[in-house]
C-alpha cells in the first residue's frame, strides 16, 4: 500500500511539472535565451568605403639642402638632394614605351649635369634636359633584342655612359651625342649596379660573378666567382664602394 502511493504521488508530481505552463520550470530556459537576445547588438551592418579625399589642401615643402658636387662619387648608395628648391612642379610630358613589371625590377634614373637619362621598353635610352626636351634618342639592340624587353643598367662618368643589360649585353656610349664607343655580349644577363671606378667598372651577371671591364674597350680586366644562388631573384643586388 505504502509503495502504491509513493508510486501514484511522484506521477503526479512529474506529470505536474512536465505539462504545466504555469509553473515555470521548464520556461527557465527560454526567458534567459530572450534576455540574452535582448543586449545582442549589431555595430556595424554595411561596409561603407570613404570616397573623399583627406586634406586636399594640404602642401609639403620640402627644403633645399645644397651638397657640394666635389663630395658625390660613384660608390655613394643615396647622394642625397642635389641642389633641389624644395617645389615639385609639372614641367612637361613625355610618352615612351611603358616598362612592364615596372615597380618589381627596380630600374634607376641617370643625371648628367642638369639632363636626365632612362630607357624605354624596347631598349631606347633617352636623354632629356632640365625641361624635359629630347636631347638624343638611341637605340643599339636587333628587332629581335628589343622584342625580349632588356632591363638596362646604368653608370656614368663625365664623358661615357656605360650600360649592362637583362639579355647579357654591355656596351659604351658618349654621353654627350649617344654614339656607340663599343659593345660586347657576357655569358650571362645582368642584373646589378654598375660602379665606375677611373677607367674601370664593375657588374654582377645571373651567375653571381662580380665581372671588372675597361671603360676603355669593354675587355674583360678579372672576375671574382662567388657561390650559385638556389634562386634566380630579379631583385637587383647593389655594389658598395669603400
Amino acid at each position: 500500500m505504502i509503495r502504491f502511493l509513493t508510486t501514484f504521488l511522484l506521477f503526479i508530481f512529474i506529470t505536474n511539472c512536465s505539462f504545466d505552463k504555469h509553473s515555470g520550470f521548464w520556461t527557465k530556459d527560454k526567458k534567459v535565451e530572450r534576455e540574452k537576445q535582448k543586449i545582442i547588438k549589431i555595430l556595424f551592418e554595411d561596409e561603407r568605403v570613404l570616397e573623399n579625399e583627406f586634406n586636399t589642401g594640404l602642401k609639403i615643402n620640402l627644403k633645399a639642402k645644397l651638397i657640394n658636387n666635389s663630395f658625390i662619387n660613384n660608390f655613394d648608395n643615396n647622394n642625397g638632394r642635389i641642389n633641389y628648391n624644395g617645389n615639385l612642379k609639372k614641367i612637361s610630358r613625355f610618352k615612351f614605351s611603358k616598362i612592364d613589371n615596372f615597380n618589381q625590377l627596380e630600374p634607376e634614373i641617370i643625371f648628367d649635369k642638369n639632363n636626365v637619362i632612362f630607357f624605354d621598353d624596347k631598349g631606347s635610352i633617352l636623354k632629356f634636359d632640365s625641361f624635359s626636351k629630347l636631347i638624343w634618342k638611341k637605340n643599339y639592340y636587333t628587332k629581335a633584342e628589343k622584342k625580349s624587353k632588356p632591363i638596362l643598367f646604368f653608370a656614368n662618368n663625365s664623358d661615357i655612359l656605360v650600360v649592362a643589360d637583362s639579355i647579357a649585353k654591355y656596351y659604351a656610349i658618349n654621353i654627350s651625342n649617344g654614339e656607340l664607343l663599343w659593345s660586347k655580349n657576357n655569358s650571362a644577363p645582368f642584373n646589378s649596379q654598375v660602379k665606375i671606378y677611373k677607367d674601370k667598372f664593375f657588374a654582377i651577371d645571373f651567375e653571381n660573378i662580380l665581372r671588372c671591364y675597361s671603360i676603355k674597350d669593354g675587355t674583360e680586366l678579372w672576375q671574382v666567382k662567388t657561390d650559385q644562388s638556389f634562386i634566380k631573384s630579379q631583385k637587383k643586388p647593389a655594389i658598395k664602394g669603400t
